[in-house]
């Protein structure tokens, strides 16, 4: 087994029970393997868990102990456990939810994703990459089996970890057909789990698109970064009297115009835009175009620390434009799914925009995903999803 030694007055932050250890943090490593333990200057025992040795993120914590022989079961209880949250949580009606959510479920480095009789496996760290066939698949097949297993083994983290890159489809089938189709709140959608963003949909915001529903009667509705259009089909199902969806991706429009065929809205129910969204806002207000409800849902403007100056002046510009062409009394939905800004900070860059714009501006609810993306409490950082709910005075 692996040991990292933590270098004296590091160790504050995994007494404090915080999963994450870096690299600045380790004085010395002895030892091999993917499992390491956690100990201090004196050799006490701290914690064990999971080593990344090519990344500034060293160690993911699984238990706030020493190891002990056979302790991996630990992985199978809390597999077990995020089962049971799930039968409690998710709505009726819905196939498509996450079982696990990393630091949230007691697993750092290990999401997945069902939708209707497929999951989704992405790990992100070095650690789990022999592991997981022994450790995780299991368990997935005990307690929630379903037809098809796939990892996700392409995106951002992996390549930072040094990992590979190539999608993989677990056991001898070639998996379905894409799209999928999937049951969210009595409606239908589309998923591409091997082209689409993410693992295909964006599941942490099921609630917040029942919540525009709410909203969308008699509304004309702009709907930024439309993806496939879940926030569109959700309003004019709530009677939203149009729909604007402006996306970059020609390919997730695509998909979005079959969502709503899907859900017995037609072709003119609303309109489908590939533009630049940021130019498209600034298009829209030197028009005098306005809108009764805006959905704000881009990607994350900051993927690392040092990129939270420029996506706070990113997310001020689009959050400004709203504002310019919302009508008075109407409400602003807007999103951020940068985890390096801080809820604290994306009220203050709403402040900003707000006063640069003049608008009088409510802020109505913080929300963020729904129980099936519960957050870690002593690691603030997994909190990633923050969505506003505003209105216009």
């Amino acid at each position: 087994m692996l040991t990292l030694e933590i270098r004296q007055g590091r160790e504050k932050s995994i007494l404090q029970r915080h999963p994450w250890v870096f690299s600045g943090s380790v004085f010395k490593e002895s030892g091999e393997g993917p499992v390491c333990e956690l100990v201090d200057r004196h050799g006490t025992k701290l914690a064990w868990g999971l080593h990344s040795p090519d990344s500034p993120l060293r160690a993911r914590i699984l238990e706030f102990h020493s190891y002990e022989p056979g302790r991996e079961r630990i992985v199978g209880e809390r597999v077990r456990e995020a089962v049971a949250l799930r039968r409690l949580a998710c709505p009726p009606d819905t196939d498509a939810f996450r079982l696990l959510n990393a630091e949230g479920d007691g697993l750092p480095g290990v999401t997945v994703d069902f939708y209707g009789e497929t999951a989704v496996i992405a790990t992100t760290m070095a650690g789990w990459e022999g592991l997981r066939g022994e450790w995780l698949y299991p368990h997935l097949r005990n307690q929630w089996p379903v037809r098809h297993y796939f990892e996700k083994n392409r995106g951002d983290a992996r390549i930072q970890e040094g990992l590979p890159q190539e999608d993989r489809w677990l056991g001898d089938t070639a998996g379905p057909a894409m799209p999928l189709a999937i049951r969210e709140n009595g409606l239908k959608f589309f998923v591409d789990i091997r082209e689409g963003q993410k693992t295909g949909f964006f599941l942490d915001q099921r609630a917040n698109r029942a919540a525009v529903r709410r909203l969308a009667s008699g509304a004309e509705v702009l709907n930024a970064f439309a993806y496939t259009g879940g926030f569109s089909v959700y309003a004019l199902k709530g009677g939203a009297r149009s729909v604007e969806n402006v996306d970059a991706s020609a390919a997730a429009l695509e998909l979005s115009r079959a969502n709503h065929e899907a859900n017995g809205l037609g072709a003119d129910a609303a309109l489908h835009i590939r533009e630049d969204v940021f130019e498209y806002l600034r298009h829209l207000h030197k028009r005098g175009r306005k809108f009764d409800l805006i959905i704000l849902d881009p990607p994350a403007l900051a993927k690392q620390k040092s990129h939270v100056d420029a996506a706070a002046r990113g997310y001020k510009d689009l959050n400004l434009q709203a504002l310019r062409i919302l009508r008075p009394g109407g409400y602003l939905v807007t999103c951020s799914c940068s985890s390096h800004i801080s809820p604290t900070l994306f009220q203050q860059i709403l402040f900003a925009a707000a006063l640069d714009a003049r608008a009088s501006v409510r802020l109505l609810q913080k929300a963020g995903a729904d129980w099936d993306h519960p957050v870690n409490i002593y690691c603030p950082e997994s909190e990633y999803l923050k969505t506003f709910f505003c209105q216009a005075g």
